[in-house]
This record gives C-alpha cells, sequence and structure tokens, in this order.
C-alpha cells in the first residue's frame, strides 16, 4: 500500500511539473529533492528566520536586517532592528514603533517576501518554473512564478532553496526586464518553529 501511495504521489508531481510553462526537465535526484520541498511547505505549520531585505532602485540599494515570523494559518511579523514592527493577519497589517501603531492594507510587495506567501502563490499560479544548480555543497532549487497584480516593476519572484537543508536562501522580485528590484536574503532558518501567538500584538514579544 506504501508503494501504491508514493507511485501516485510522485505520478502527480510529475504530471503538475509538466503542466507548468517554462519547465525544464528534472533528473531523477532533482525530481526527488522537488518532491522534498512540495512536501515540506505545502502546509508549512511555522517558520522563524533572519532575513536581510535589499530594495534595489536605479542608482540607489537600501538594506535592512529583520526577522521574520509566521504561524499558520495567516499571522506573519517583521520584527526589524531599531524597534520597527509590521504585523500581518490576512489582508490586514499594522505598523508598531514604539508606542505609536498604524494599521493598513497589507502591500503585495511586503507579503511576497514571506516564504510562506511564495508558495501559496507558487502552487496556485498557471505560470511557473523550477530549475536547479548543482554544486559542491549540494546544489539548488530554483522556484519562480508569477505574481498577481503585475506590473513592470514587480513582474515575478524566484525563490532559491538550498537541496541538502530545504531552506530557503533568497527570495529575489524582478521586474519585466528580469532586473531584481527587492532581494531577501534567509539564514538562522528554523522550520516549524515554536512560536507564541501573544508576539503578533501590538505588545507581544
Amino acid at each position: 500500500m506504501k508503494k501504491i501511495s508514493l507511485f501516485f504521489t510522485l505520478l502527480m508531481m510529475c504530471l503538475a511539473l509538466s503542466s507548468c510553462s517554462g519547465i525544464t526537465m528534472l533528473s531523477d535526484s532533482d525530481a526527488d529533492t522537488y518532491a522534498k520541498i512540495h512536501k515540506r511547505y505545502i502546509q508549512m505549520p511555522s517558520y522563524c528566520a533572519d532575513v536581510k531585505i535589499t530594495v534595489l532602485g536605479n542608482k540607489t540599494q537600501k538594506t535592512y536586517q529583520a526577522k521574520q515570523y509566521y504561524l499558520s494559518p495567516d499571522k506573519m511579523m517583521l520584527d526589524f532592528s531599531g524597534g520597527l514592527k509590521i504585523i500581518f493577519a490576512g489582508d490586514k497589517a499594522k505598523v508598531i514603533s514604539g508606542e505609536n501603531s498604524e494599521e493598513f492594507h497589507a502591500s503585495d510587495d511586503v507579503n511576497y517576501l514571506f516564504v510562506n506567501e511564495f508558495f501559496e502563490l507558487y502552487y496556485r499560479s498557471q505560470d511557473t518554473a523550477v530549475s536547479t544548480q548543482n554544486h559542491d555543497d549540494g546544489g539548488s532549487t530554483f522556484l519562480e512564478t508569477e505574481l498577481i497584480n503585475q506590473t513592470s516593476h514587480r513582474y515575478k519572484a524566484v525563490l532559491k532553496v538550498n537541496n541538502k537543508t530545504l531552506n530557503p536562501e533568497r527570495l529575489t522580485v524582478r521586474d519585466l526586464g528580469g532586473n531584481d528590484v527587492i532581494c531577501a536574503d534567509f539564514s538562522s532558518f528554523l522550520y516549524n518553529a515554536k512560536i507564541a501567538e501573544e508576539i503578533f500584538t501590538d505588545n507581544g514579544g
């Protein structure tokens, strides 16, 4: 029974891959890695990570350091060094700085920097691609998807995943020309982290 179940799982994965546009043929080992990534992130319970966010302009580049938290199904937070926090719940977001706070509609540009949001978009999209890069430390898998409400400046997103650890390494938003406009580099990524819901409140954490 387990062999039959595994067979159908792999079959469904192959059908999903063949339906994606821009897909490259994967070797057996690469397809196995892709299946592991799918299993790990299709229903991710939580994670936390250090993230370096780089915003690239025509002649400018700004970098921000933050801690990123996600708790299923829809709680997210960016805790920036310096005391600024952005807390997300569904389509709402709240910016907290010291004793001041302001609520607003969550921006897709910020949401896309979360790994869970990327995978939700990736599995819903009709325009995705996957490629691999082999190197001494085990290689990387690159997942690419179109963005919702595309503009020439925010056109698609690419997630780089380490094939050995299955952890995300970089999430990049690119413009229509394929240029990087926002990069989020992850470190100290902890899958299924123990996160208290209280941190997603004004006085939490």
